[in-house]
């Protein structure tokens, strides 16, 4: 098989650099474009009202001029914000349901938004339980959702809806559920057909039961498109809570770019799949590229403090073939060839050819979810028996994020790809998925399922590495593409980590082995 040609790299000449410029700047534009139905934004407060809740009330009243300005800051100030408030309390001591509800509607001002909920006094509640129905009812009913807007609903309550399948035993006057026979069922479908965004400010553990059925319901309704996403909401006055309602305002416009407003459209490589390796690169064009990889993490301490980890990067030039080997779910595969370290590889990039599928910050989170697998693992060696990793010997692939110097005007979405070491395709080996694959009798299977139980430990039960494939070579088995289970949303891929659900379900399904006890890890911790 022959190899790349020696050959020098010289600067782009002047007028090649001006070249280079316009396609940047309509790369810039095309984003742009793409971004823009994600500038209206509707942001719906839940909040339940009653007494023990004046404290969060009055945080959200007191952060609402902060995030009309983070937002942008974040987004332009073309951003269009609207805000509506809708209290709730319960059917216990009061005169009629028109009292249970106060609902302000959408607006654009935050200081009619301010001065309503300042006249918002907590107070009532009778049992524990709240009408939660009836505020989902109010604010699908009463407020005017715009069908172009980023939708979402934050929700803030210390206490579960009435029925008892939503809790763990709170005194409940309505233990059937609620009374007019509104169902979560409902509720999440009405959020679904909207494509509404659910976050959830968590006080307590009493609302947990409640918002997995929730949670369960939404994934149902939206086919896995949407989910609830939970944030620490125990200390309302600290800046972790106002940091938490702007990151959910930019999560869900983020979101909308990735899944909603933006439409899909196949390249037309899909449609090209040649499996055979070509005999010869040096017939493909050689483009200059600069290559971004992830150092690996220091720590899982450092990962859990939120810690950034260090990029470095590096020049090439790269020659890859036209038409891609592969076609997964959502990526194309080529064969291709790394000038600097003359070595073959494998360039990925969105089978969808909108920009806002192949953003530098998709192909970022791919490789960060690697990176800190990549530490799990070598922490992971340090703990088992030296028996274990004398017979496997395992390593993670990290790929690197490839940004070409040479976008064409009519390949505005190939401006990065993802490049990974080439390995043996037809020897790539699925041990375990995200979710509920059960384990098999086999050595290696016996390690890594141990592996993926050690890292929901050490990291403190945040965060479960899970999805392990790879591939043999050269004594060693790299491990490719992991997910990682984080109990924090909003972090290493929406769709892929599937936060508390995901670890429920691999719990369920695994089986604690001789390399989980010698390790002494809880058996069926989630039980």
């Amino acid at each position: 098989m022959a190899c790349e040609p020696d050959e020098s790299i010289g600067q782009m000449n002047r007028k090649a650099k001006e070249k280079f410029n316009a396609k940047r700047t309509a790369f810039g534009s095309e984003l742009n474009r793409q971004f823009r139905t994600s500038f209206w934004v509707d942001v719906c407060f839940m909040v339940d009202s009653t007494g023990s809740m004046q404290k969060w009330i009055d945080a959200v009243k007191e952060n609402i001029k902060s995030l009309h300005e983070r937002i942008c800051v974040v987004f332009g100030k073309k951003c269009d914000m609207r805000t509506a408030f809708v209290a709730y309390t319960d059917y216990d001591g009061v005169e009629s349901d028109a009292a249970i509800h106060k609902v302000f509607p959408f607006d654009r001002d935050p200081a009619k938004f301010y001065e309503f909920v300042a006249g918002i006094k907590a107070a009532g509640g009778g049992d524990p339980a709240e009408d939660i129905m009836g505020a989902f009812d109010e604010a699908f009913t009463s407020l005017d959702w715009s069908e172009k807007a980023t939708k979402l609903l934050i929700h803030i309550a210390d206490a579960p809806c009435h029925g008892r399948s939503y809790h763990n035993g709170v005194k409940d006057h309505y233990p059937e559920g609620d009374r007019y026979g509104r169902s979560h069922e409902m509720m999440m479908q009405t959020m679904a057909d909207r494509n509404i965004q659910y976050f959830f400010g968590k006080i307590n553990n009493t609302t947990d039961k409640m918002v997995h059925v929730f949670d369960r319901s939404l994934r149902s309704c939206s086919a896995e498109k949407l989910s609830i996403t939970s944030f620490s909401a125990s200390q309302p006055n600290g800046e972790e809570f106002k940091a938490s309602i702007q990151s959910a305002v930019k999560t869900s416009v983020e979101r909308s770019i990735h899944s909603g407003s933006c439409t899909k459209t196949e390249r037309p490589a899909c449609q090209k799949i040649d499996k055979t390796m070509p005999a010869d690169f040096h017939f493909f064009p050689s483009r200059e590229a600069k290559v971004v990889a992830f150092n690996k993490p220091a720590s899982v301490e450092d990962v859990l403090s939120g810690v950034p980890m260090k990029l470095v990067s590096y020049s090439t030039s790269v020659r890859f073939a036209p038409t891609p080997f592969a076609a997964g779910g959502t990526r194309l595969a080529y064969y291709g060839f790394d000038t600097k370290h003359r070595k073959f590889v494998v360039m990925k990039h969105s089978k969808w050819q909108e920009v806002a599928y192949n953003r530098y910050k998709c192909f970022l989170t791919e490789m960060e979810v690697q990176a800190v697998a990549a530490r799990f693992l070598s922490d992971f060696k340090k703990v088992i028996p030296p028996s274990e990793h004398a017979v496997f010997k395992l390593e993670v692939l990290i790929a690197k994020v490839v940004r070409f110097q040479d976008v064409d005007e009519d390949a505005l979405s190939d401006h990065y790809m993802s490049m990974e070491t080439l390995l043996e395709p037809h020897k790539f080996e699925k041990f375990t998925d995200n979710s509920t694959k059960q384990p098999s009798v086999s050595r290696l299977d016996h390690l890594l399922q141990a592996l993926s139980h050690w890292s929901w430990e050490i990291s403190k039960e945040r965060m479960l590495l899970v999805d392990l494939q790879g591939v043999p070579k050269a004594g060693v088995i790299y491990l490719t593409d992991p997910a990682i289970h984080c109990k924090d949303e909003r972090k290493f891929g929406q769709g892929v980590n599937r936060g508390f659900d995901g670890m429920k379900d691999f719990f369920t399904a695994h089986e604690c082995n001789r390399i989980c006890k010698s390790l002494r890890l809880r058996e069926k911790p989630l039980d």
